[in-house]
């Protein structure tokens, strides 16, 4: 009875299915072809935000900390400019720093402030007057006399040795700090303008601060993400002062983002072009037919089109884990079609395109329904982890898994029928054809499997003991330069400026004590200066700025520049003194340091790397505040690096809680539709495979846990998913006709066997391709998509049966001894 309800289920798909291609075609292209339009549409309204601030939501405690901090200090963002030359101290070299310094003052959107040589503060005294002025003036010396003497003063300053110059005077450094930077600004664009189209404009055309508007006007469009106009205004503004004689290197968050987001889209875009066309070329092979290669590249082409149109009508934003989402329409669109066509196939044996298309819709819509429902389901689980970009995509995925689907199976069976229904010649498909040797060489594979039942589990053990193992030496990694590479430019330049001068990372701690003016507290200095020693003693330091540099400084120069009084007075009374002082001679650099009550101040601290042992580093700087402030002092870590590493780590959190509801929620479907909990719950262990290798391999190649690689897993299950699927469905169904175990593996390995494996070796290829990339992160997610495309294909075609035919999940062979024929009948 069971039986016969689950053939009266395929017949009905078969007849609907095929009633609806044969008889509206046409009407249905059509209607495909206005929903492409009307998405191709939709795309232009995509947005994009790709900000650190935009993973956290606004009330997570670290992003409140981090808005009380600009609130106080400003944007804590910066672009640190490497500049070189055999001798800094020269004419033309100051007088290039000096209007560089100036173009960026007046060009740079968004700047708040730049320092430089060409503006620097020097503090001297005359007498018992504290004399506080820039250190080169409107002009720039020419004698070189009183260039030494500038070199002199600078180098017996221990503020800035270091830290905007190196000893030898050859490296200088021009730091630029910016404004807090609106969530989007007016400009004279476009409509689809981003800022990434910029790296192909001509320098005239590439935006500056005179061409921004914070309100609508006339004539001017809304440009979303403004952040990234920092970086190609800054390749203008240094190509317009190059000099064979000077080397410019640039770094800095700013230009780090533009980059990581130009690269993503590049290499993306085109090894995924490259992919689709070897998979193309690679079907082609397979299957020898013009008509497989065009559905499945309509279906590719009509679900992308679609499903991003559609984010777009629904304005949701973009990040830079949305890499997955078109990775992952083509994966399903290949496996899905390939199933459909191989039934197609075999059905065309018969000779009748008609009945073949119908054979089809009968034997790959309900597996690839069940296929189809498990993966959104997966997919709808992001939605418990707390990150909106993540909760997008899996909203994003879920979508395209389910339209895909549907596009699938409409396009691929219309694709086919186009034609006249007649019987085709019998040469064509002779007991050599290809179809028909490949089925053959699946019931040997079949046998193989049934004598090696017990090799085969012995050896998964082995393999999964080994991988399981590996899996818990997995590095974990935010450092956004590992995720570019070595062999990429800006990554070079970053290291370069690393171990010369200045940095690429940077955070900040805040100080907040408990009463104002204690920040002017001797003994409350003193403890600040303990802090800053420490922190210079961090592996990952590369200097650091504060309140102290400054006070050290007023006093040893109040002292006619001796090095012994380099240190923090005393005396309170002195210390205000030197503060007043300092005021009234209009120094400025107090403000960016304490706030107007002298209760909080901050710890500037530049890193040169992103590792998440980092948090070890914040953590003392914490438990060193507790320890040596007054009772209610707050100690806070923030910037950007507090932001990335809890996001990461919220990322990691999600992605294990994702999986694990991702599974429990296909167990539960497969539970379902296989109508056994043991079956069900035997199912699942092919699918838990591919992932383990994923991440045995990440621990033995020492591949990172990053933004990019953490989307492969969720994509793998998905992917095993749909193979587990088929082989369980038709195993079953082949099992209550035949009645025997091993009859059954044999006729579900000649039915689906050649699509297992030919999307197998399509999949791999098409990931393959990305080793190519520039791009260390898409590189690794080649080499490990690949390794669990393949795992999950050896779980179900070794591990599964080997599983079904030792646990015998439907109790002993039934006793039936003539399998009956199928009726294809029309």
């Amino acid at each position: 009875m069971k039986d016969m309800r689950k053939k009266q289920l395929k017949d009905f798909f078969a007849d609907f299915g095929f009633n609806i291609i044969i008889k509206y075609k046409y009407l249905i292209l059509l209607l495909l072809f206005g929903l492409t339009i009307l998405g191709f549409l939709g795309m232009q309204k995509l947005e994009f935000d790709s900000s650190n601030d935009a993973f956290l939501p606004e009330n997570d405690p670290v992003v409140i900390k981090n808005d009380k901090f600009k609130e106080i200090f400003g944007n804590d963002e910066f672009i640190f400019i490497l500049v070189e030359s055999d001798e800094i101290f020269s004419h033309n070299v100051l007088q290039y720093i000096k209007e560089l310094t100036e173009d960026l003052e007046d060009n740079l959107p968004f700047v708040d402030e730049v320092t430089s040589l060409a503006n620097l503060d020097y503090i001297e005294t005359e007498g018992d007057r504290l004399i506080i002025d820039d250190l080169i003036k409107e002009i720039v010396p020419t004698e070189q006399e009183t260039l030494n003497d500038l070199k002199n003063k600078i180098l017996a300053k221990k503020t800035y040795v270091g830290k905007i110059i190196t000893e030898d005077c050859q490296k200088t450094g021009i730091i630029v700090t910016f404004q807090e930077i609106p969530e989007m600004i007016y400009a004279p664009v476009g409509k689809n303008f981003s800022p990434l189209d910029q790296a192909d404009y001509s320098p005239q055309e590439v935006l500056m601060d005179e061409n921004l508007y914070t309100k609508h006007q006339l004539g001017l469009n809304k440009v979303a993400d403004p952040r990234k106009l920092i970086a190609p205004a800054l390749k203008v503004i240094l190509a317009r002062h190059s000099d064979s004689k000077i080397k410019t290197t640039a770094t800095g968050v700013p230009v780090l983002d533009y980059e990581t987001d130009r690269m993503v889209t590049e290499e993306g875009t085109k090894f995924g072009l490259i992919a689709l066309l070897a998979a193309t070329l690679l079907m082609i092979v397979l299957f020898r037919s013009f008509r497989a290669v065009a559905a499945i590249f309509l279906v590719v082409l009509s679900s992308l089109v679609i499903l991003f149109g559609t984010l777009g009508w629904l304005k949701l934003k973009l990040s830079i884990l949305a890499l997955i989402i078109p990775t992952l329409v083509l994966v399903i669109s290949v496996s899905y079609s390939i199933h459909v066509i191989n039934h197609f196939l075999n059905g065309l044996e018969k000779g009748f395109r008609y009945k073949a298309i119908k054979y089809a819709y009968r034997e790959s819509t309900w597996p690839i329904l069940i296929t189809a429902l498990t993966t959104t389901l997966g997919f709808i689980s992001f939605i418990f982890v707390p990150l909106e970009p993540i909760k997008i995509v899996g909203f994003s995925c879920a979508i395209g898994t389910f339209l895909t689907y549907l596009i699938v199976m409409i396009v691929v069976p219309l694709i086919f029928s186009i034609g006249k229904s007649r019987t085709l010649p019998k040469k064509d498909y002779s007991k050599k054809s290809a179809q028909k040797i490949f089925r053959k060489a699946m019931e040997k594979w079949a046998d193989f499997v049934v004598r090696n039942i017990r090799v085969t589990v012995g050896l998964s053990i082995i393999v999964i003991i080994f991988v399981v193992f590996y899996s818990f030496k997995m590095p974990i990694n935010s450092d956004m330069l590992q995720v570019l590479g070595k062999d990429v430019d800006f990554v070079k330049n970053a290291n370069y400026i690393t171990e010369k001068l200045g940095a690429l990372y940077s955070y900040d701690v805040l100080l907040e004590f408990p009463e104002e003016g204690m920040v002017k507290k001797s003994e409350v200095l003193k403890e600040i200066d303990g802090l800053t020693d420490m922190i210079n003693r961090f592996d990952s330091t590369v200097t650091q700025t504060s309140i102290i540099d400054l006070i050290k400084e007023l006093h040893m120069t109040m002292n006619n520049n001796q090095e012994t009084f380099y240190q923090i007075p005393a005396s309170n009374d002195l210390l205000a003194q030197y503060l007043l002082l300092y005021e009234i001679s209009g120094g400025e650099d107090l403000e960016d340091l304490v706030d107007f009550n002298y209760q909080k101040t901050h710890i500037s601290v530049q890193v040169n790397d992103f590792k998440s042992s980092i948090l070890q580093e914040f953590e003392k700087v914490i438990t060193y505040g507790q320890q040596h402030f007054p009772a209610g002092t707050k100690v806070t870590v923030v910037g950007d690096m507090p932001i990335l590493l809890k996001t990461l780590t919220k990322l990691v959190d999600g992605q294990k809680l994702s999986i694990f509801i991702a599974l429990m929620v296909i167990t539960l479907v497969m539970i379902i539709v296989l109508k056994s909990i043991k079956l069900g719950l035997l199912s699942m262990i092919p699918n838990v495979i591919p992932v383990l290798v994923i991440t045995g391999l990440m621990g033995l190649l020492q591949y990172s846990l990053d933004f990019i690689t953490v989307l492969i897993a969720p994509m793998i299950i998905g992917i095993a998913v749909d193979d587990t699927v088929h082989y369980f469905i038709h195993f079953k169904e082949e099992y209550l006709v035949t009645g025997s175990y091993h009859q059954a593996n044999k006729e579900t390995f000649r039915k689906i066997g050649k699509a297992l494996i030919s999307a197998c070796v399509v999949l791999m290829l098409g990931f393959a391709i990305f080793v190519l990339s520039k791009m260390a992160s898409l590189g690794h997610m080649a080499v490990l998509s690949a390794a669990g495309i393949f795992a999950a294909l050896a779980a179900d075609m070794l591990i599964t049966p080997a599983i079904v035919m030792l646990v015998k999940p439907f109790g002993e062979n039934l006793e039936i001894t003539n399998r009956e024929e199928e009726n294809y009948e029309m």
